[in-house]
């Protein structure tokens, strides 16, 4: 500890001493609290919104969606596969692993990506493609 700050403190009173403490523990609380909230809301963004397809178009770009339906039009393009995901509508779904031997036409799958736009029409940009379970209430297509 330098001179000047243990001359400061010889003049305070221990009283003093002690609200500068208390100050900086409650400092600390507040900024852990803060903290440990925005780390709650930023785990929250990141879960998938269970959707169904023709809701997607409502959430808008950008946001993180899990939605199930049929496979329909599977097709490899352009360095991408692409697949069209039908419930009551259809949605193309983009990934940029080469599924072509593995993913057929009439699968049913749920597919969690992020909703993507280009020249007004609305896709999803596969993050996870997995076989759907009953519990998913995909019907064949």
């Amino acid at each position: 500890m330098s001179a000047a700050v243990s001359a400061r403190r010889k003049h305070l009173s221990p009283a003093m001493q002690l609200t500068d403490v208390g100050q900086l523990l409650k400092i600390s609380l507040l900024v852990s609290v803060i903290g440990s909230a925005a780390l709650y809301f930023y785990a929250q963004a990141m879960k998938p919104r269970q959707a169904s397809i023709a809701a997607i178009g409502v959430l808008g770009e950008g946001v993180l969606v899990r939605v199930a339906g049929v496979v329909e039009r599977a097709e490899l393009r352009e360095k991408q596969f692409i697949f069209r995901l039908c419930d009551v509508a259809c949605v193309n779904v983009h990934s940029q692993r080469d599924l072509m031997e593995l993913i057929l036409d009439g699968d049913r799958l749920v597919a969690t990506g992020i909703i993507r736009e280009y020249y007004g029409s609305t896709y999803i940009e596969a993050k996870k493609i997995q076989a759907a379970n009953r519990s998913d209430g995909v019907n064949a297509g």
